[in-house]
């Protein structure tokens, strides 16, 4: 890691054509640069490798929209590999659009981004042909932030290794790259579209961990651990219908948890194995029901604990479970649908 500089964003509120362009720093750093130093308050450059920056109420205010200065000019940053950035409550403007996104690489070891505002945040991570990784996203403020990755292949992926939701609306894009996700707070709500896993890393699937708040997630998942009052709705209404929407590894669901299985795959949905510990899996919606889904991999043993429940009575009778595979109730809810008998 190179020598780093904290820098804060003001914008330059004169009217002039530069205001509230990212990259806009009076060519290198005069009294005009968008950008400032923390330690002398002076113009500086805007944000390049290694850097710290700050994002809050330092910013030029704007007196007719009422918020802080947006930044706009966010696909010219040069996706520079910062330390650091850091949005914070304070700050209510908007970072990027949805036709473009803040490119930023973040490369090394704890690279971090921390995003407490109360506007709207577009981010892209940009590895130009190398693996950018950001070690840790986290969301904790009330605005709604969107994620997506540059590259994700099999030979270069922009990855999030862990993201930590605790507040706010989160869209990770179709195709974005990330490894963990932990939603923490009754106040998240988080929108996961299709693709999401990381291919360079071979990883078909990300972990989920959720302990309260909203969940619409449309990609494969390696391993759930849901507690406490939240709801993960694994599947929605997309357009079309994909591939490989299964749980590799174990769907655990307790106390409180409500996991709804309502997954669109072309082929069949595939859930290895479950355990339910006082919470609920239910398998039986209406929305995407004409989608096959299955249980087991041929060797493993569900469970279904005391206060759990798991609900198959799906309309279209078209929940299956391996052969070979088991489903041991130890005085749960199963629920099938009516006259329909099971064997394995």
């Amino acid at each position: 890691m190179g020598a780093s500089a904290e820098k804060y964003w003001y914008g330059y509120g004169n009217g002039a054509t530069n205001e509230g362009e990212w990259d806009y720093d009076n060519a290198g750093g005069g009294a005009l640069s968008n950008w400032r130093a923390v330690s002398d308050n002076t113009g500086c450059d805007a944000p390049k490798a290694d850097d710290i920056v700050h994002i809050d109420s330092r910013a030029y205010y704007n007196t007719v929209d009422l918020r802080y200065q947006d930044i706009i000019n966010c696909e010219l940053s040069g996706a520079p590999n910062v330390t650091r950035q850091h949005v914070k409550s304070s700050y209510n403007g908007n970072i990027a659009t949805s036709g473009a996104y803040l490119e930023l690489e973040c490369r090394g070891t704890g690279r971090l981004i921390i995003y407490e505002g109360t506007g709207a945040m577009y981010l892209n991570l940009e590895g130009s042909a190398v693996d950018a990784e950001c070690t840790r996203f986290v969301h904790n403020g009330t605005g709604t932030v969107h994620l997506a990755s540059d590259e994700n292949n099999a030979t270069n992926s922009d990855v999030y290794s862990e993201i930590l939701a605790f507040n706010g609306n989160l869209y990770i894009d179709d195709d974005t790259a990330l490894t963990k996700l932990q939603i923490l707070s009754s106040s998240a709500i988080v929108h996961g579209g299709t693709g999401c896993k990381d291919l360079d890393a071979g990883v078909d699937a990300a972990t989920i961990r959720m302990f309260a708040g909203l969940a619409y997630w449309d990609s494969p998942i390696y391993d759930y651990l849901g507690v406490g009052a939240g709801t993960f709705n694994w599947g929605t209404d997309i357009a079309a219908a994909v591939e490989g929407l299964d749980i590799e590894n174990l769907l655990e669901c307790c106390t409180g948890n409500v996991f709804n299985w309502t997954t669109k795959d072309a082929t069949k949905s595939i859930v290895k194995k479950i355990l339910v510990c006082g919470g609920t899996v239910n398998a039986g919606l209406t929305l995407n029901s004409a989608y096959p889904k299955e249980i087991g991999d041929g060797t493993e043993k569900s469970e279904i604990w005391n206060g759990g429940s798991l609900l198959l009575n799906s309309p279209n009778q078209n929940i299956s479970i391996a052969s070979g595979s088991k489903i041991i109730n130890y005085s749960g809810t199963i629920a099938t649908p009516a006259n329909e008998e099971i064997s394995w």
